[in-house]
């Protein structure tokens, strides 16, 4: 007689990943500095001084969450230059503040929704088109906004690189942890 046949090989169990430490998220109050590109041809830069003021308000094993708000300014720019109407450029320093709610899915990245608010100073550089209305002044103008916007944070020690699509932008950059 031969040897009894092996013994099938037991089940692998499901790889899961450990559960994040306890304790808060990752990320301490932090400046950011981003480009912007809008949808429209518009391009501008800006800076955000971030703040956390809580955390954990989901209760999940493997997802830190935190709520942050942010403070910060925007420069866009766009230029036109159609048919008669002239080479002329519109530009927007924009004022803001919003909140965002961060989650953690590990210790290095987080994804978040943001809202913000503020209000947009804007003029008309080189503006010359004003259908032969004498006296006529270059445009301005000033309003509130609102932007809705989702993110994402990559943290590496101190720096971190942001990417944020909003209803006006798209914005990349570089944060700095205090």
């Amino acid at each position: 007689m031969g040897a009894p046949a092996a013994a099938p090989p037991a089940p692998m169990a499901p790889v899961v990943a450990p559960p994040l430490p306890a304790g808060p998220a990752p990320m301490q109050a932090a400046a950011t500095i981003w480009g912007a590109v809008g949808w429209w041809g518009m391009y501008g830069l800006g800076a955000r001084y971030m703040q956390p003021v809580g955390h954990s308000l989901l209760n999940l094993p493997n997802i830190r969450d935190q709520v942050a708000v942010e403070v910060g300014l925007d420069y866009l720019r766009e230029s036109y230059g159609y048919l008669a109407l002239g080479n002329y450029s519109w530009s927007e320093v924009l004022p803001v503040v919003g909140g965002m709610w961060q989650f953690w899915i590990n210790p290095n990245l987080a994804l978040y929704p943001k809202l913000d608010f503020g209000y947009a100073f804007g003029w008309f550089s080189g503006f010359t088109y004003c259908n032969g209305i004498p006296d006529c002044k270059e445009p301005t103008y000033g309003g509130f906004f609102f932007n809705v916007s989702a993110g994402a944070i990559y943290t590496i020690g101190k720096l971190a690189l942001r990417v944020e699509l909003g209803n006006e932008l798209f914005k990349g950059g570089f944060a700095y942890a205090f």
